[in-house]
């Protein structure tokens, strides 16, 4: 099996990768063709609509119907995906600020007694420099 390392670069190319089909997914919503996104071509997926016949042509009437029905299911299919994609990347990008406020803690703490007076760091890593709170 091979080795996967997830480190901060490979969730930062997954999130990249789920935001770039999350605008994809967003842009198939609002009827851009894919596999061509510089021109646009038909219309949303929840305005879909087809002409097949006169109005009493029933045959006709049930497609048309058919078709707005599927098309608005899959609108919503396409809006379920979106913000999936969206919670996910959200998720990620979390995760990365999560591991670095616990870096930040553990050097704070693996320097704590050179805040002393009279004391010496324990670690070779500088203490961080943070920034007083902003006022309010």
């Amino acid at each position: 099996m091979p080795r996967i390392t997830v480190d901060e670069d490979f969730i930062r190319e997954v999130q990249t990768r789920l935001t770039e089909m999350r605008n994809q997914v967003s842009g198939v919503r609002a009827g851009v063709d894919p596999t061509d996104m510089g021109h646009t071509h038909g219309m949303p997926w929840a305005n879909l609509e087809v002409i097949p016949g006169g109005e009493n042509f029933a045959s006709g009437a049930a497609v048309k119907t058919r078709i707005r029905t599927v098309g608005g299911l899959v609108d919503t299919k396409l809006a379920a995906f979106d913000k999936k994609l969206a919670d996910y990347a959200q998720g990620l990008g979390n995760i990365l600020l999560s591991s670095e406020n616990i870096e930040r803690a553990n050097a704070n703490a693996a320097n704590f007694a050179s805040f002393l007076p009279g004391s010496r760091p324990t670690s070779s890593v500088p203490p961080p420099v943070v920034p007083p709170p902003a006022a309010s």
